[in-house]
């Protein structure tokens, strides 16, 4: 049939380099030999062509080759979409910590504020308590020298009052 045929790329070679296959090898068994033929043409036809077990080895290979394409295609199909899952999930968790964060942090501002807002209302009260107080001693030293400036203009009153009476007499 046909001579031998460089085929690129076999086992263990490197690229460039080239197996020698005679196609008569792979095709003649499959086919049919001068030898096996026999001598009526019309019973060549007749016959089905059966495959050898080399040609039955290779269409078995290249199912299980294209079956293996097929499951590395439905792995790499499920891997992205386990990774985009992965990825949404982990996109929502960090938008729920965010959240949650953001809610702790401001309910941390209002405690702060309030704490803030009641020291200084503590410190306006005792600011106020403290005047109330200076106010109180202001008023009772202004009472106590009212006291003495009235005792002291009634009795420089009286005095006046005797001292002319005195002289009113004389």
């Amino acid at each position: 049939m046909a001579g031998p045929v460089e085929q690129p790329g076999g086992r263990g070679q490197r690229r460039g380099d080239h197996a020698r296959v005679d196609l008569a090898e792979v095709y003649e068994p499959a086919i049919g030999t001068p030898e096996n033929m026999s001598s009526d043409a019309t019973e060549t036809f007749k016959q089905t062509p059966t495959l050898t077990a080399a040609a039955m080895d290779k269409t078995a290979t290249l199912d299980r080759l294209k079956a293996v394409e097929r499951e590395i295609r439905e792995a790499k199909q499920k891997a992205a979409e386990a990774k985009d899952q992965v990825l949404r999930n982990a996109r929502k968790e960090a938008l729920e910590i965010l959240e949650a964060a953001k809610r702790d942090a401001e309910a941390e501002y209002e405690a702060y504020l309030r704490s803030v807002e009641e020291a200084a209302a503590e410190d306006r009260e005792a600011i106020l308590a403290k005047g109330r107080q200076e106010a109180e001693e202001i008023r009772a030293r202004a009472q106590q020298r009212l006291d003495r400036a009235v005792a002291h203009l009634v009795r420089k009153f009286e005095d006046g009052v005797l001292h002319a009476a005195a002289q009113g007499n004389e």
